[in-house]
């Protein structure tokens, strides 16, 4: 579990956890005059695992194939597509940087077997592998929403935001948790959940949109109806062809 209080948030990287911050990069002066910063280790680290979620055309072909024919060994029988899936990692045509994505297959593999154990330790490898691609955060959360552990849902979505703060799926899931996690612990009080929020202030509007509505609907729900009306106006405002949005105003 990473320490969403510190100032210095911890990356993960295949194994190895490493400070964002650390030495300042150096400066070099472009043509013009200007200086431009060059990244740190840290951070070309943090660049290259971003980069990491982009696919190529062959990655994209690849992973195409392995689909098609995991799905295939899944008909026949689980134990047959866990197989395969294996017999993948160990192919070197398939890279490291796509391991996490046959790793998210084995976690849910897994999870429909009810191997819970073997599950949270698959997302695990998903989230450290690759922490900036929110499936492995989101499928980690339900898994331990659903075998009732709460607690451990709630920090697997705040560490989950640190990696990936503008991801309007895990924000409104988090959001969501802790208005559940409020009523059921802490009688009521939405200041986490609200908290949960305040970063959608400096995001642009169509990109958060749902998770602004959906902290709307928490504040009806709660009876604060001046807040929620406030809030709903705001959304009518600026996302005026969701239909949906005037009934729940």
């Amino acid at each position: 579990h990473i320490n969403t209080d510190s100032q210095d948030q911890l990356h993960p990287s295949f194994g190895k956890s490493l400070h964002v911050r650390g030495k300042k990069g150096n400066h070099k002066s472009n043509t013009d005059g200007s200086e431009q910063r060059e990244l740190t280790e840290n951070e070309q680290i943090v660049e290259e695992k971003r980069a990491e979620l982009i696919e190529t055309p062959l990655v994209r072909n690849m992973m195409k194939n392995f689909y098609r024919k995991f799905r295939l060994e899944e008909k026949e029988s689980l134990e047959g597509a866990e197989a395969y899936a294996m017999s993948c990692l160990g192919n070197p045509e398939f890279q490291p940087s796509v391991h996490w994505r046959i790793y998210l297959e084995l976690a849910d593999l897994s999870k429909r077997s009810n191997k819970f154990n073997k599950a949270r330790e698959l997302y695990s490898n998903v989230c450290e592998l690759q922490p900036y691609a929110s499936q492995g955060w989101l499928e980690r959360s339900k898994l331990e929403e659903e075998c009732g552990k709460l607690k451990d849902c709630s920090d697997i979505l705040f560490d989950g935001l640190i990696y990936c703060p503008t991801n309007e799926n895990l924000r409104t899931r988090a959001i969501k948790h802790e208005e559940r996690m409020a009523y059921e612990f802490h009688n009521g009080d939405l200041s986490r959940p609200r908290k949960l929020l305040e970063p959608t202030a400096s995001m642009d509007i169509e990109k958060v949109w749902r998770t602004l509505l959906e902290g709307a609907l928490m504040e009806a729900r709660g009876g604060n109806i001046d807040i929620a009306r406030n809030q709903l106006r705001k959304l009518m405002k600026n996302v005026s062809w969701y239909g949906p949005l005037y009934l729940e105003a």
